[in-house]
């Protein structure tokens, strides 16, 4: 049951990854629209997607934001390697041509 929570939760974090990326490179497109054509927000993204094109924008702002959300509460925690710890013993330090 644990292995099988383990594999969904991967999943899902790889899901949340991919929707977070997509929707940021469809803002990034949209951007790049307002700026060379403006007059195309008006339009539909495609032909098959009957969603105006600034309309898709805050789609995409929403589910980026959903995505990045999603894939910080999924991901695992990182393993840090705590630094060594160094002692010195002060009584046995000589400074250097003294004889001990």
């Amino acid at each position: 049951m644990k292995d099988e929570n383990m594999k969904t939760k991967q999943l899902l974090n790889a899901a949340s990854a991919v929707v977070f990326i997509h929707s940021l490179m469809l803002l990034f497109y949209v951007f790049t629209v307002n700026f060379t054509h403006p007059e195309w927000l008006t339009l539909p993204i495609s032909h098959i997607i009957p969603i105006r094109t600034d309309t898709l924008a805050h789609i995409a702002y929403v589910a980026s934001a959903l995505g990045m959300f999603t894939y910080l509460i999924t991901r695992e925690p990182r393993k840090t390697i705590a630094p060594k710890t160094m002692t010195i013993n002060i009584e046995k330090l000589t400074l250097e041509g003294e004889k001990t």
